[in-house]
């Protein structure tokens, strides 16, 4: 097994460029702790998460130090009756904070121990009914308040590609989400570093079209 997770991330990694780094996710929400842990001596630090309950799980079953020296991503949708819980694990990012209403509840958490949380904002650019995220033309009003929060900290924006074959669909939304998040810091003088897109089957396109975290699931842990 080791040896086919470590073949798998030597070839994603040839396909990564040279020129600008990219921080890989690996997506661990279907891997087991021997796939996580081959994929660690491989040298890979950021993993992701889609639910609390999974990440507890392993956290708690892998090696100490291993647990604590990864840097753990979270990836789902974040309810907000367990904010206290990502608050209790900290994560290194929060890839998911798609509303005004969820950012304010983790902000007013973090404010009662003088925290800061790393969050991404997550766009919903496709209006795909099976995707949240922020509108983008509520996006400016929203990112107004959301700057003033003191309890997290918006490093950039995630979005999903849309669930197409075609390339170039994915693309126009790839490009257009780095187009709104460029936008976006210089209308509010903020720097928005970390975009973050692209999964196993599209993640060549994010990054021509700027993404700077690629979430790999497949491509590093084989399909189900």
């Amino acid at each position: 097994m080791s040896n086919r997770i470590q073949e798998n991330l030597k070839k994603l990694m040839a396909e990564l460029p040279e020129d600008h780094p990219i921080r890989v996710v690996a997506v661990s929400k279907y891997a087991s702790l021997d796939q996580i842990l081959n994929a660690y001596d491989f040298g890979i630090r950021d993993f992701g998460e889609n639910k609390i309950q999974d990440f507890e799980n392993k956290y708690a079953q892998l090696p100490s130090e291993i647990a604590q020296s990864i840097r753990w991503h979270f990836l789902g949708h974040l309810q907000r009756n367990k904010i206290k819980k990502t608050l209790k694990n900290r994560f290194f990012l929060i890839h998911s904070i798609d509303s005004l209403a969820l950012a304010e509840s983790l902000s007013a958490e973090n404010e009662k121990t003088q925290t800061v949380q790393p969050i991404l904002l997550q766009l919903n650019l496709t209006r795909e009914s099976q995707k949240t995220g922020f509108l983008e033309e509520t996006l400016n009003e929203d990112f107004d308040k959301l700057i003033r929060l003191k309890g997290v900290k918006i490093k950039g924006f995630m979005a999903l590609g849309p669930h197409t074959n075609n390339p170039d669909k994915s693309k126009q939304v790839f490009q257009h989400l780095q187009n709104l998040k460029n936008k976006i810091s210089s209308d509010f003088n903020t720097p928005l570093p970390e975009l973050s897109m692209g999964m196993s089957q599209d993640f060549h396109h994010a990054i021509e079209c700027g993404a700077t975290i690629i979430r790999i699931g497949s491509r590093i842990f084989g399909s189900l």
